[in-house]
C-alpha cells in the first residue's frame, strides 16, 4: 500500500500536477513562492521531486530556458524560504 506522502505536497505526483498549472499562469518567482509556502525546503527528496517534474515537464530539446529557470526556482527557495 502506497504512502500518503507518495500523493501530498513534495510527491512527485504532487510535483506534475503543479507543473500543469504553471505551465500556463505562473512565473519562476511566483513558482518558487508557492514552493516555500507549500514548505517544500532545498535539498529534500520534495525538492528533487519538484524539479525532476518541471525539467521533465518544460525541457524542450535544443533549450536551457528551463533549466535556467529552475535555476532562479532553487536558489529562491534555498535563499527566501530555508528558515
Amino acid at each position: 500500500m502506497a504512502s500518503l506522502k507518495a500523493f501530498g505536497v513534495g510527491s512527485l505526483i504532487w510535483a506534475r500536477e503543479r507543473c500543469r498549472e504553471w505551465n500556463w499562469n505562473a512565473n519562476a518567482a511566483e513558482i518558487a513562492r508557492e514552493l516555500i509556502d507549500a514548505g517544500i525546503k532545498p535539498d529534500t527528496d520534495d525538492m528533487d521531486n519538484v524539479r525532476r517534474a518541471f525539467l521533465d515537464y518544460f525541457s524542450k530539446p535544443g533549450n536551457n530556458e528551463a533549466k535556467l529557470q529552475w535555476e532562479f526556482i532553487s536558489h529562491a527557495v534555498a535563499e527566501f524560504g530555508d528558515d
